[in-house]
């Protein structure tokens, strides 16, 4: 049965969503997260918080599976008569227990669609230096503004320096052209890689994929898939049976996976991120150009030691 998580909007906070919201912030300070709060955080403080979140100029959305909420994000209107192009992303909240399943992004999406609607054309958040969130926002298209040291205090008593990240939105009065078509013939509709490891791979891939754009799209107890505009991608768990001979891309079959990164910056930040995760490189001697002299790519393997390749345009 398929992992199913919708995202709402909503109005107001009571009853069992006020229960499941202060729940979600108590893990999430617990976790470490710079939101505003330091562990340990009480319930009463919790419940009173949300009961003052719902107001004027206040959008929050939340991600709910079978019934809890594991997600919220809000998007915080200007008002002022200077300010009501721009809007703040603020408490983006995921569970601990449901991270890297794409549901940070697609809260993301979410918010970002309204402030289109809305008019807003510029985004800013701050977030802490070294947070995880941090790539999740640069794979959403924002460009870091500068930085604040000493902005926040952890739990332990240590300051530390804050990010400010800015995004200017596409008017949603810009006119879709005539000739345009959503659906190319003879593109990938979705590939399907069967995993020795389902959970290791997901680890991976998931990461990897979010870091790209996609967003998570299904999830089942034998496979997840991550999906981006037309396409996706899925990881399914390989029947023990089938396991004993392993892969090998010299054999007869798959060689390699290619994705695009948006520009060549993107792949040298994510060579970086790659070598502090260990991931196992590729061609390291002849890096970036290991296919050619005007071909700007990282090649690595994945838990199964496929060869994924991530390219500049």
């Amino acid at each position: 049965m398929q992992n199913v998580v919708q995202i709402s909007e909503v109005t107001e906070c009571n009853g069992e969503d006020l229960n499941s919201l202060c729940s979600l912030l108590i893990a999430v300070v617990s976790d470490g997260a710079s939101i505003g709060f330091l562990p340990p955080l009480s319930n009463e403080d919790a419940r009173k918080y949300w009961q003052g979140v719902m107001a004027a100029g206040v959008k929050v959305w939340i991600a709910r599976s079978h019934g809890e909420i594991v997600g919220t994000v809000q998007l915080n209107l200007c008002t002022t008569q200077n300010g009501d192009h721009r809007a703040e992303i603020a408490k983006l909240m995921v569970h601990p227990h449901k991270r890297r399943l794409g549901i940070a992004r697609r809260l993301m999406v979410a918010a970002e669609q309204k402030a289109v609607e809305l008019n807003r054309s510029l985004l800013v958040l701050d977030i802490r230096v070294g947070d995880p969130s941090n790539a999740l926002y640069r794979s959403c298209g924002f460009t870091e503004a500068g930085r604040i040291p000493h902005y926040a205090r952890s739990a332990d008593g240590t300051l530390h320096d804050t990010v400010l990240h800015y995004k200017l939105l596409t008017s949603p009065e810009v006119a879709v052209p005539e000739n345009y078509v959503p659906i190319q013939t003879g593109a990938f509709h979705h590939v399907e890689i069967n995993v020795s490891s389902l959970r290791t791979s997901c680890e991976f891939w998931g990461w990897l994929l979010e870091f790209l754009g996609y967003e998570s799209y299904q999830e089942w107890p034998e496979g997840h898939s991550w999906r981006k505009r037309d396409a996706y991608l899925v990881l399914v768990q390989t029947d023990p049976k089938y396991t004993g001979s392993g892969y090998h891309r010299k054999r007869i079959g798959l060689n390699h996976l290619a994705l695009y990164a948006g520009s060549r910056r993107q792949v040298d930040e994510l060579t970086r991120l790659l070598r502090d995760r260990g991931v196992q490189m590729l061609y390291k001697d002849r890096h970036p150009y290991a296919g050619g002299p005007d071909h700007y790519a990282v090649f690595f393997e994945d838990p199964d030691r496929i060869k994924v390749e991530v390219v500049a345009p």
